[in-house]
């Protein structure tokens, strides 16, 4: 593999340093009074200013604005061999730096002065590295909890919890499996705690607690030149500039342990697209459990790890934003069905347990599916022979999920989670169809429901009308 980061590019001239601060008094002067402090609002609103004034730049000038963007947001960018049809990435894998957690504790303790804050993160680290020596089989994560669970003070606490904000070992995984099979490789150069690149661009929110510093707007337009350059180094370009062999991206991400399965498979539907096909991601995932058998990969004790593929409504299955790679979004043309993305979930246990096994075998699957899938009619072929009823359904959109009653649910609504009014493309209010004749009003579903994939309608409806414990549904398509 070689390095595509470039340390020769030229820094900003006079003039692009003039029109850069002259769009931020721009944006200042038209900002919010209470929005005049969020950098991240700034940031963006320059960041969408310049890419429009942009587009009259000569292609040099462009080409180096670019190089600049990926530079500043990538810190590995290396490309493999071509006869390796894809890339491992791990989006999640960079820990805060101190710089990034003075600046989130000060937003919480504005009060703490800088060199309390890194006096209070080395005591931390100091007691992190003691426990590391103590207990070497232990990750840093699960280190950390223990820490919490001794009612640390709240400054600490908040330390704490943005030092866990990172999916741990998943860089090196990536960064392994990358070197096993000559494949590219993708990392960051940020935490996600600065700028999400595995987010909509409109979205800062991480958790309930925590969001990014910036919107990903910057990003993401990072992402989409990263992307073309990853798939034109192993694929040739059509007409529409989409690609002509099939890719795989093996997105790398990490779970925290909660008994569930330990590899997810994210393959949910938004308005009959996804980012991966049904018929590949089995294909996968039968590839995962075949060489967790093979190479015996545990998750903690002597049980085999576990594969699931996650499908709309269902944790792990997705952001819709994915699928814009494959289709398009309204400023980019996608690089088409022939581009495959597979987010992997991995649970803390199996990376703790398994990291250098989980390497080889994802430089395995990137090896099989480049000899398996050489081409379009290849990958076609596989995909016709392979598909299912519900394969089917859901390309047109339509989605089956189990059945209840609800006492808030009235007669001619039907509460849907957030994750399935996605996957259909509705939000409450709208109509759908169920079972192909049945009109309901969309509703949001009661929360003491902890079914995931599941439809909720009155219990009058569903005894009289619906009488069955599958429905399945579609968007009503007004004419």
């Amino acid at each position: 593999m070689k390095e595509f980061l470039e340390n020769n590019i030229p820094s900003p001239d006079a003039k692009r340093i003039g029109t850069i601060r002259e769009t931020r008094n721009e944006v200042l002067q038209n900002l919010p009074e209470e929005q005049k402090d969020d950098e991240g609002e700034i940031r963006k609103r320059i960041s969408e200013i310049l890419m429009e004034k942009d587009k009259t730049l000569s292609q040099e000038e462009r080409e180096a604005i670019a190089k600049r963007a990926i530079n500043r947001h990538i810190a590995k960018f290396e490309i493999g061999t071509p006869e390796i049809k894809g890339h491992l990435e791990a989006l999640h894998a960079v820990p805060p730096t101190i710089g990034l957690i003075i600046k989130l504790v000060q937003r919480e303790y504005p009060d703490m002065s800088r060199e309390q804050i890194i006096e209070l993160d080395q005591s931390i680290e100091n007691e992190i590295d003691a426990s590391q020596i103590k207990f070497p089989e232990l990750l840093r994560s699960e280190i950390i909890n223990e820490i919490l669970e001794k009612n640390p003070t709240p400054q600490k606490q908040t330390i704490l919890e943005i030092k866990k904000i990172f999916d741990e070992r998943t860089g090196p995984i990536a960064a392994t499996a990358a070197r096993h099979s000559k494949s590219s490789l993708l990392i960051p150069r940020y935490s996600r705690l600065v700028v999400d690149m595995n987010r909509p661009i409109d979205n800062r929110e991480i958790s309930k607690k925590q969001s990014a510093l910036e919107y990903g707007l910057g990003a993401k337009e990072v992402y989409w030149e990263v992307l073309r350059k990853l798939t034109g180094n192993a694929c040739e370009v059509d007409q529409k500039d989409e690609i002509t062999n099939p890719y795989l991206v093996l997105s790398i991400h990490g779970k925290v342990s909660k008994k569930t399965t330990d590899f997810v498979i994210a393959n949910g539907l938004k308005n009959g697209e996804m980012a991966c096909d049904p018929q590949i991601a089995r294909w996968l995932e039968e590839k995962l459990k075949q060489k967790i058998r093979e190479k015996n990969i545990v998750a903690d004790g002597a049980e085999l790890a576990t594969v699931h593929i996650a499908e709309e409504g269902e944790k792990f299955s997705g952001d819709s934003h994915l699928i814009d790679y494959r289709y398009g979004d309204k400023k980019h043309h996608g690089f088409g069905q022939l581009l495959q993305i597979a987010q992997l979930e991995i649970d803390r246990r199996v990376r703790k347990a398994s990291s250098e096994k989980i390497s080889e075998t994802l430089a395995e699957i990137l090896q099989e599916f480049s000899s398996e899938f050489k081409d379009r009619a290849c990958l076609t072929k596989f995909i016709i022979e392979h598909t299912s009823p519900e394969d089917h359904d859901r390309k047109q959109g339509v989605i089956l999920v189990e059945t209840a009653h609800h006492s808030s649910i009235l007669e001619g609504e039907i509460g849907l989670r957030l994750g399935l009014r996605k996957a259909l493309g509705v939000k409450p209010g709208d109509m759908v169809i169920v079972n192909g004749w049945i009109e309901y009003k969309v509703c949001r579903i009661p929360k003491e429901l902890v079914q995931e994939r599941i439809a909720v309608f009155s219990e009058k409806d569903l005894k009289e009308k619906i009488l069955d414990q599958d429905v399945k549904i579609r968007k009503k398509i007004n004419s």
